[in-house]
Order: structure tokens, then C-alpha cells, then sequence
């Protein structure tokens, strides 16, 4: 018989979970479930920290089929929202519900009606994060490109090639135009041509 997770974080060893459990544990008893049938787990870290044992060793819980749901006080005990939707999402692939005592929205467990409504919305916006940071990474690219930032491992240049550039700015072409000619970065011409070291 698979087991209900219950998991508790604290962001600190000085704080305590007394809140945590008691609004948990109440929970547990008006949906009679007893605390023999529940694995718990528990965290004292940050939740920008997605490599907490506690929250590893739950999800592994989760993907090896022994939990049915996993029940936390609220959903910022699980991580920032980002995160949190894709934990979810990934435990909606092991078939395991996900529910927050405080937080009806999140009440993901198998037997609400809307639960796949709910898993429906998380995807989309969990979709439109990935797509806005992508762009947002895109944006920063092509505007590194456009202020001639070399990216990715910088070529290696020759000592003739490097003696050409040099040629080919004291004969008074711009640094843009000596970087589009041998295909650098005007970063890399400036470093070659004014004899600041290269980084590695």
C-alpha cells in the first residue's frame, strides 16, 4: 500500500516546524489518515536549494512508486513557484497528487475533480517561463553579438594573423571593420592591438 509524503523545511536551524506539523498533522486526521501510513521528510535549507536531501530522497520516494501523495503546509515549503511547478509536474509523471494545507489552488491530490485543469494550467505556465527565459537568453546573446562580445571559447589567433590585424588597424580601418575581416570579436581586436593580455 503506497504511504502519504509529508514534507516540512525550515529555512534555518534556529526556526522550528511546530507550525508546520501541527497544521499538517490536523489535516491528516480530518482526512483519516493515519501517521503510520505517512513517510515523512524534512529540510533545514533554503528553498532556492533543489539538492536538499530531504526533498531528493522524497521525490525518489515518489519515482520508486511508495507515496501516493505528497502534503506540505504550503507550497513555498517545496521551493520558489518555479520550481515548485516543475516538481509537481514531475510528480504528476509518477502519478503522485500534490497538496497544500493552506492553499486550496493547490490541492492536486487525485480525487479533486479539477486536479487536471489544475496540472493543465501549471504545464502551459511552466511552458511560458521556459519560453521567456529562452528569449530573454536569445536577447542577451544577439546583444553581446551587437556590442562585439566574443562568445563561447575564444579563437585561437596566429602570430602572423595577429601581426595582420595589427596592420590592419594603424592603416586606419575601425576596430568593428579589422574584427569583421579576420572574424573575431572587436573585444579580441582591442586586446590584440593594445597588447592587453588574453583571456584564457
Amino acid at each position: 500500500m503506497k504511504k502519504v509524503a509529508v514534507y516540512y523545511r525550515k529555512s534555518t536551524s534556529a526556526q522550528e516546524f511546530h507550525s508546520q506539523k501541527h497544521a499538517v498533522e490536523e489535516w491528516l486526521k480530518n482526512n483519516n489518515i493515519d501517521k503510520k501510513d505517512t513517510l515523512t521528510f524534512e529540510d533545514s535549507a533554503t528553498g532556492t536549494n533543489l539538492n536538499r536531501k530531504g526533498l531528493q530522497d522524497m521525490m525518489q520516494a515518489a519515482k520508486d512508486g511508495l507515496v501516493s501523495d505528497v502534503v506540505v503546509w504550503k507550497y513555498d515549503r517545496f521551493g520558489r513557484i518555479n520550481s515548485v511547478m516543475k516538481l509537481v509536474l514531475e510528480l504528476d509523471e509518477y502519478e503522485v497528487g500534490f497538496i497544500s494545507v493552506k492553499e486550496e489552488a493547490f490541492n492536486l491530490s487525485h480525487s479533486n475533480p479539477a486536479r487536471l485543469i489544475l496540472i493543465a494550467t501549471l504545464t502551459t505556465v511552466a511552458k511560458m517561463e521556459c519560453d521567456n527565459i529562452r528569449s530573454r537568453i536569445n536577447a542577451g546573446i544577439a546583444a553581446a553579438r551587437a556590442r562585439g562580445v566574443e562568445l563561447g571559447r575564444k579563437r585561437e589567433i596566429d602570430d602572423a594573423t595577429r601581426e595582420k590585424i595589427k596592420e590592419a588597424r594603424f592603416s586606419g580601418k575601425s576596430y568593428r571593420k579589422v574584427a569583421t575581416m579576420f572574424g573575431v570579436s572587436v573585444g579580441h581586436v582591442h586586446e590584440i592591438v593594445n597588447g592587453r593580455k588574453e583571456r584564457a
